[in-house]
């Protein structure tokens, strides 16, 4: 019993862009993500986010905090990829926080944010600050096909051009290039709940998607996930672009005809809801595997009994992007979704196990992230016959 921990799986030290790279190297033609019914290959990405990081460098965002604040998911992930290749930490805001426009400059001040990536959506919510740079994604570039509709595009646009407000198609269509990575062991992932300012190491949301990774079911093929989570929510980024990257996998966002289309491996489910109040239902048939990243009874009982079908799921929250998965037949046994090396653990006579966990967030004090020491009996889970139950 427990034998997995004993001898601990080693995870390779990899940053988030050299993840990416790795697998855009070896699957040029693959489409890594699908979104609204368009495709976009490995090759297009790593294209648009080489051009993108080295305009962001010329345009002075090197080694320091760079701003994402965008809707769609392809804008999203270029803007962030191209920001941390260029060696920046990536602070990144949903719709919720750019509703707050005191609460949004006021962080954007606190991080000594100068650059600020925004779609045009939310570009309308907030004031111009004149000491801040603003690229803007204009909805619908990844469904033209080059620069000279892109250029249709701004010119039809509400958006007024100037100085220090420039558009995201002239950082991503660049004829300019930077290969090399910018190396800086400080890069981190930051977000904000509103009233906490936390990150994650760069390192450490690869090295968690790879353990995830690990113990989750093999297709033999590439998968295709299907994610109804934002992606600029931790939780969100974590299962609806790291994990499907590990697999050399294809993300889908948008149409829900899609999953018709295609032969969806994972569904990734934002709670009950998500199939509740979308109608999505009525697509779910040929659906492989269910994941949330939180536990909901409820849906695990929807899955169970309407789909015949079972759940992947765990305990997790933004602060703590650890996942216990639910052990299936064709999953690893013993299955934890964490880093067994550095995982620190005690079980009790009645078979309890109370974890230490190593991936809290950092929380910002208002001069650096303090590494937190998670620990609650919340996830406290009980262990019979190598099956993980959760209490």
């Amino acid at each position: 019993m427990l034998n997995f921990l004993k001898g601990p799986l080693k995870v390779p030290e990899i940053s988030i862009c050299e993840l990416f790279e790795r697998n855009a190297g070896v699957n040029k033609s693959q489409p890594f993500m699908i979104f609204r019914g368009k495709f976009i290959t490995y090759f297009k990405f790593s294209k648009y986010i080489n051009s993108m990081a080295y305009e962001l460098k010329a345009h002075g965002a090197y080694q320091n905090i760079v701003a994402v604040a965008i809707e769609n998911p392809p804008e999203f992930l270029i803007s962030v990829l191209a920001a941390m290749k260029a060696g920046n930490s990536v602070m990144i805001f949903n719709e919720d926080n750019l509703n707050n426009e005191e609460l949004f400059y006021s962080t954007v001040n606190k991080m000594n944010i100068k650059t600020v990536i925004i779609c045009s959506k939310y570009i309308k919510k907030i004031k111009i600050h004149d000491d801040l740079t603003y690229i803007v994604s204009d909805a619908g570039y990844f469904l033209t096909t080059g620069k000279s509709l892109i250029n249709s595009l701004k010119s039809r646009n509400r958006i007024k051009y100037v100085k220090n407000i420039l558009s995201l198609g002239d950082f991503i269509y660049s004829d300019n290039s930077i290969n090399e990575y910018a190396n800086n062991p400080n890069v981190k992932v930051i977000f904000t709940d509103g009233e906490n300012i936390f990150a994650f190491d760069d390192n450490d949301i690869t090295s968690e998607t790879i353990i995830i990774n690990y113990w989750m079911p093999k297709i033999d093929r590439r998968p295709y996930f299907y994610s109804t989570m934002p992606v600029n929510t931790p939780l969100g980024f974590l299962y609806g672009i790291m994990i499907p990257l590990s697999f050399s996998g294809t993300s889908l966002y948008g149409d829900l005809k899609l999953l018709k289309k295609i032969d969806v491996d994972f569904l990734i489910l934002d709670g009950i809801d998500s199939i509740n109040n979308m109608g999505m239902a009525s697509y779910l048939d040929d659906i492989r595997y269910f994941i949330s990243p939180n536990y909901d009874e409820k849906l695990y009982e929807k899955i169970l009994k309407e789909f015949k079908k079972g759940l992947i799921s765990g305990y997790s929250s933004n602060l703590l992007l650890t996942t216990h998965l639910n052990p299936f037949t064709d999953i690893r046994p013993g299955s934890m979704g964490m880093i067994l090396n550095n995982i620190n653990y005690k079980i009790d006579d009645d078979h309890i196990m109370y974890i230490n966990s190593p991936m809290a967030a950092g929380i910002f004090n208002g001069k650096e992230f303090i590494k937190q020491e998670w620990y609650s009996t919340y996830r406290m889970v009980k262990i019979i016959d190598d099956y993980f139950y959760p209490l």
